[in-house]
């Protein structure tokens, strides 16, 4: 009869096992662990393909989202950054809100607007993209040179990435 030994492999299985359950419980946060400045740091990253009534759905949203932070005792420092690949994307943009109802462009413009106004929250766009905003937003955005950079500046600085590429028409 052959008999195979395997010199500490229980021991070494157990160190294991005790070993990542150790970990899991160093790296989960339970509800609540997350600091509540941390949580309201966030940079919207919105492409501006998004169709127009799906960018009003958009603006709510965020819009529910700062007001639910400030219910919560959070001051939220908000960037909402709209950015286009080229000035071809912007064109088809501008062809494809002709289609819209002049209601829903004021809508997204009015909304935009209110957003800008709040404690706490910029918009940011590259320069192609302020062209779809009506003149008293783009008076209160900032021109960025380069979307990217600037997204990855934010992340770097501590801010939260929520990506705003396709509607909810498109789901």
């Amino acid at each position: 009869m052959t008999r195979i030994v395997l010199p500490g492999i229980l021991p070494m299985l157990c160190l294991v096992f005790l070993g990542t359950s150790g970990l899991a419980g160093e790296h989960a946060q339970e509800p609540g662990a997350v600091p509540p400045k941390a949580m309201g740091k966030v940079i919207w990253d919105f492409n501006i393909s998004v169709p127009l009534s799906d960018t009003v759905e958009y603006l709510r949203g965020i819009r529910r989202t700062y007001d639910t932070l400030r219910g919560r005792g959070i001051d939220p420092e908000m960037v909402l950054l709209l950015r286009s690949f080229s000035p071809e994307q912007v064109r088809m943009a501008q062809i494809l809100e002709e289609r819209y109802a002049q209601k829903i462009q004021d809508e997204a413009n009015t909304l935009a607007l209110e957003l800008s106004k709040l404690p706490g929250m910029r918009i940011e766009a590259d320069a192609h993209s302020i062209e779809l905003l009506a003149a008293p937003v783009r008076d209160r955005v900032t021109v960025v040179e380069d979307p990217f950079l600037a997204l990855l500046d934010y992340q770097v600085s501590g801010f939260s990435l929520i990506p705003l590429y396709a509607g909810p028409s498109k789901r």
